[in-house]
């Protein structure tokens, strides 16, 4: 009798346990991507149907690690979600717009992304796990219905708006031993309450105090704060962020000190105190916010003598202004701050100013003329990009600091002269380099002669030097060059000719993208990567030899172009998604025994 009993318990433990088992859902409800070692999977589509989803660990016998980017996003069939604990990451978007009412987040998770959990209007209740260290911008931005929030003290990094518009929360504490954030009276700062980081949108308070020790009110920090009527901002404040009180459309009364200077786009949209401004330009404080209203044609704007800075966004899209008048006092130019302004033609920038933001000139295709004066440090990535009509720039001693596509897609523009006193920078022939030319950074895109012979100084192009250089027909790069940046040669439309040296180990996103004179290219053993879309829409493109050396080719990177054949060598293990889609007249294709191929190859 003893022994039935015992083997009754047995049976029903391993029914139980089969029963557990067969809990998670189904493989095929997923889909995946490998890691580039090979020893993990992460999610990147989930194509089930059932309201109550419950992630396997393992996925083709290697643990799930990883919940990708909009994996979830606007699933409104979806209630619950049970995320393994072997889950260490959860992408941008991951479960954005999801249905859900909670969600515990396991102890494994290290990292959520952008807007992980944006819009979950029904997701009340959230656990956020003591090994979490990132939490990124809009994570759980628009979760109306979240109440309360405790961020544990392994976290060292929040994003921009991490809880903004969450109109229910009224409190985000943090542990008292966390070294990067602290919160008072439930408002979120960095440790040294230097930035206000979050106001909770929940938050009855209309008049709220903000601390001397506030240097800087991030963005979005008092976004939907509807209860908010009034704001003093202190005298140590000099920065406040993108949108940091749009949309607290009962805020009536602000106080914005002199101290002030840079004020981000949109700060104060959909406020009663934006609403009762007068048309034209809109000064928050001594900072040029916006122009209100329809600006006539033919503008001429003449900034007020103690105006110290000019806001984000200040005046984008202003298509009717020819020109202003920027005064001594002004230190920073916002970014974005003219974008579009197309009828503007020329700009004088004062020896005040010290800064020129991101895009701040971009898209004004009729300026002809600028100034950079001796007072400048620093010019954002695609400052002046777009700027059709610009013939010649001159880079000044001053400027330590060129961003990402400054000068891309000036299509008059000739030369880049740079002071011989720059310690940053120079320049030979009008093309832009680092101060010891071992980096190519800009050939100007206006610049005449169909060929060009890169110095043997050089040992990398960076991002976009030769972009929209639709007259050069061949280029010569020496052996020193180790690495082509992304989107160095793209749509370099008459490019026909280009020999890779064995010297280059790799080449970068969209390199080559819509080089469509570009007929063949044999790509050197010394080369390991082939990036996302290096010779996408190379229309012309009928044969390339693909080394042994390479061992992963990327997203789309031959999708679109006119190879009619191609042999993929032995040493290749991962082939990415869409690599040759779109190539109707590829008829032959080789493919050794590859591990890992994605989809839509």
């Amino acid at each position: 009798m003893k022994k039935k009993i015992i083997l009754l318990i047995a049976l029903m433990m391993a029914i139980t346990v089969s029963t557990f088992a067969q809990q998670y859902d189904s493989e095929s409800d997923f889909r995946v991507e490998k890691s580039k070692d090979g020893k993990s999977i992460e999610i990147t589509r989930y194509v089930g149907s059932k309201q109550n989803v419950n992630i396997p660990p393992t996925i083709k016998g290697l643990p799930v690690t990883g919940i990708g980017k909009n994996v979830f996003d606007e699933n409104h069939i979806i209630t619950s979600v049970a995320i393994p604990d072997s889950v260490t990451s959860i992408g941008n978007g991951a479960f954005s717009g999801a249905n859900f009412t909670s969600v515990k987040i396991p102890d494994s998770v290290t990292k959520i992304g952008q807007e992980a959990f944006y819009e979950c209007t029904r997701l009340a209740s959230v656990t956020i796990p003591n090994n979490l260290t990132s939490i990124g911008e809009g994570a759980f931005s628009s979760c109306k219905s979240l109440k309360s929030i405790t961020i544990p003290n392994s976290v060292t990094s929040i994003g921009e708006g991490a809880f903004s518009n969450c109109t229910s929360l009224t409190a985000i504490n943090v542990n008292a031993a966390n070294t990067a954030y602290c919160s008072d009276n439930g408002v979120l700062y960095n440790k040294a309450k230097t930035t206000l980081l979050n106001y909770p949108a929940g938050k009855t308070s209309a008049f709220p105090t903000i601390p001397d020790s506030v240097t800087s009110i991030s963005g979005n920090a008092f976004y939907g704060c509807t209860s908010l009527t009034s704001v003093n901002i202190p005298n140590s404040v000099t920065s406040i962020g993108n949108k940091a009180f749009s949309n607290c459309r009962s805020l009536t009364g602000i106080t914005i000190p002199d101290s002030v200077t840079s004020i981000g786009k949109d700060a104060f949209d959909y406020t009663a105190w934006l609403n009762n401004q007068p048309n034209g330009v809109v000064y928050a404080g001594k900072v040029a916010y916006k122009y209100k209203g329809t600006m006539p044609a033919k503008t001429n704007i003449i900034l007020l003598d103690s105006t110290t800075g000019i806001a984000d966004y200040a005046f984008s899209s202003c298509k009717n202004l020819i020109s202003i008048t920027i005064p001594n006092s002004v230190t920073s130019i916002g970014n974005y701050a003219f974008v579009f302004c197309e009828s503007i033609t020329s700009v004088t920038i004062p020896d005040s100013v010290t800064s020129i933001g991101i895009g701040a000139f971009r898209n004004c295709t009729s300026l002809a003329s600028v100034t950079i004066p001796d007072s400048v440090t620093s010019i954002g990535d695609r400052a002046f990009t777009f700027c059709k009509s610009i013939t010649s720039v001159t880079i000044p001693k001053s400027v330590t600091s060129i961003g990402n596509n400054a000068f891309d897609s000036c299509t008059s523009l000739t030369a880049i002269n740079v002071d011989s006193g720059n310690t940053a920078y120079s320049s030979q022939g009008g093309v832009l380099y680092n101060k010891n030319k071992t980096s190519l950074l800009c050939y100007p895109t206006g610049k005449t002669g169909s060929t060009f012979t890169i110095p043997k100084s050089v040992t990398s192009i960076g991002d976009s030097a030769f972009t929209f250089c639709k007259s050069i027909t061949s280029v010569t790069i020496p052996k020193s060059v180790t690495s082509i940046g992304k989107n160095a040669f793209e749509s370099c439309t008459s490019l026909k000719s280009i020999t890779i040296p064995n010297s280059v180990t790799s080449i970068g996103k969209n390199a080559f993208d819509s080089c469509t004179s570009l007929k063949s290219i044999t790509i050197p053993n010394s080369v390991t990567s082939i990036g996302e879309s290096a010779f996408s829409s190379c229309k012309s493109l009928t044969s390339v030899t693909i080394p042994n050396s390479v061992t992963s080719i990327g997203d789309g990177a031959f999708s679109g172009s006119g190879l009619t054949s191609i042999t993929i060598p032995n040493s290749v293990t991962n082939i990415k998604y869409g690599v040759f889609w779109g190539c109707t007249s590829l008829t032959s294709i080789t493919i050794p025994n590859i591990k890992d191929i994605a989809s839509f190859t």
